[in-house]
């Protein structure tokens, strides 16, 4: 673990260069970076207090950070403010002159179009930009000018009908005019008011970089040490430095807090996986570990072969690595047989839920070959029977029923997502809970534990301009701060930026 003082720096953009020659971007690569998000003052004489976020000029979320792929972000404490800012940052953010459309229709077929071929490739870009379009659009003839900015919105709203039911993976907004000077043009005998739509696709659900934790007092020693927090950490990390964390922990017999919590936080995975393809109706890539790779990257783990080997002449790990194993094989078997993806009638025999079925047993069914000399067949069925249970309680407590049925669209899995998340209270505790970045992305409640899709919201121009303003100012300051900080320690004598390693 090293420290890294913001305070000191005053900066978090990527670009910004350390005493030992590395940016900020390569320090933070292939790291998990836990900002704690309390607010401090420049200097004492200042009255304004900056909170750490505010230092970075294009949000966490990987698509428009600047930093690299591999660095993830824990945000502990943030409030409801600065979630919202580190959403909304790519609506600052300059684009290159957007494609224009003619009208809503050739819009819409260009968004079936990528949707299209998003299903044919059987996954989301790994670099994926954020796109705007400009829409021209025609009000009626007999559209009086007081009219026309609230049918304008209704035009607006209907389009974000559309791209919510057509793209669940990605966030969109979409922008119209709310004021009254409309372009005129004349065909026939007949004038009709001209202007213009503008969308912008945002951030997507599967390359999210991002983890809040909330609770009350979460700097606190004794809730930085919990077992939520710890889970926490596990959710924030990237696949493969949590493989990594959970094949030392076993081969040194660490914290079963630490193992359980990299177990949990892999099911958690792959059950978001699922509910993206459920939700897009993406088709199945051909190499499966590209689909799911909370499953592909266990599979290709070096730690985890390297343990594996290890077991055939070491007794004492076998039995640690067999009890671990057999525990996670058990868990991913429940998601990849979710009853929810079971209907009880199935005509066609060829649906969405059958596809994603099939192909999360196979997938996991490799996991169990490659396991064979350390698993426990009898030990799985005890533990996912137990399991069932577990899923079962949740979902009479959530419906408020005391028959369930759980074949519902989605909820066997919300019930999966619930006992392997923060909420469950009785594995973690009631100290504080997480969610990723990008699952917070609605204004209104979701349904416990379920799993949402990004938002897709309408924006008058005046709203817009708000927004950008706000984000505008902020991008400011944080280059003031900075500049400000820069100064200070060309004339002071300060430490090294980072602690040595604990």
């Amino acid at each position: 673990m090293r420290f890294f003082s913001i305070s000191r720096y005053g900066t978090l953009t990527p670009t910004s260069t350390l005493e030992n020659g590395k940016t900020i971007c390569d320090a933070f690569r292939n790291k998990l970076v836990i900002v704690l998000t309390e607010k401090f003052k420049e200097n004492e004489r200042d009255d304004e207090w900056i909170s750490p976020l505010r230092l970075l000029p294009n949000g966490c979320m990987q698509q428009i950070s600047g930093y690299d792929p591999s660095t993830h972000w824990l945000l502990v404490g943030a409030n409801d403010a600065q979630i919202k800012q580190q959403l909304q940052s790519h609506l600052s953010m300059p684009l290159e002159r957007p494609p224009a459309f003619p009208d809503i229709a050739s819009f819409q077929k260009s968004i079936q179009s990528m949707v299209h071929d998003r299903a044919i490739l059987g996954r989301v870009q790994v670099e994926l930009p954020i796109r705007e379009y400009s829409i021209n659009i025609a009000l009626p003839p007999t559209a009086r000018d007081s009219n026309a900015p609230q049918k304008l919105k209704k035009a607006a709203e209907s389009l974000a009908d559309f791209l919510k039911h057509i793209d669940p993976v990605n966030q969109y907004t979409v922008e119209y005019s709310a004021d009254l000077d409309f372009e005129t043009e004349k065909k026939g005998i007949l004038k009709r008011k001209r202007t213009i739509l503008t969308v912008r696709q945002g951030f997507c659900r599967t390359l999210n970089s991002a983890t809040c934790v909330f609770g009350k007092c979460t700097s606190e020693p004794e809730q930085i040490k919990s077992d939520g927090m710890i889970m926490s950490i596990a959710e924030a990390m990237a696949q493969e430095m949590r493989i990594a964390l959970l094949v030392d922990a076993i081969r040194n017999n660490r914290s079963e807090s630490v193992i359980k919590a990299c177990k949990f936080a892999i099911v958690s995975d792959m059950i978001r996986e699922a509910s993206v393809f459920l939700d897009s109706e993406m088709k199945m890539n051909e190499d499966l570990e590209l689909s799911f790779t909370s499953i592909g990257t266990l599979l290709d783990s070096v730690e985890m072969l390297s343990l594996l080997r290890d077991c055939k002449t070491w007794k004492e790990l076998k039995q640690n690595v067999g009890r671990e194993l057999t525990d996670l094989l058990a868990r991913l078997e429940m998601v990849a047989n979710s009853k929810d993806l079971r209907p009880r009638f199935s005509l066609l025999g060829t649906s969405q839920k059958k596809a994603t079925k099939e192909a999360m047993i196979e997938i996991v069914d490799r996991l169990r070959v490659q396991w064979k000399s350390v698993i426990s067949q009898t030990d799985i069925e005890g533990i996912k029977q137990d399991l069932k249970q577990q899923v079962k309680v949740f979902l009479r407590e959530n419906t408020g029923n005391k028959t369930v049925n759980y074949r519902a669209k989605g909820r066997w899995l919300q019930g999966l997502n619930y006992v392997h998340s923060t909420e469950n209270v009785s594995a973690f505790g009631a100290a504080n809970s997480s969610k990723r970045l990008i699952e917070l992305d609605l204004f209104a409640q979701m349904e416990n534990c379920k799993i949402p899709c990004p938002s897709v919201r309408v924006y008058s121009s005046e709203e817009m301009k708000k927004i950008t303003d706000e984000l505008s100012y902020g991008k400011e300051r944080c280059r003031l701060v900075e500049n400000s900080f820069r100064l200070k320690r060309q004339f002071l004598v300060v430490a090294p930026y980072c602690s040595s390693e604990i």
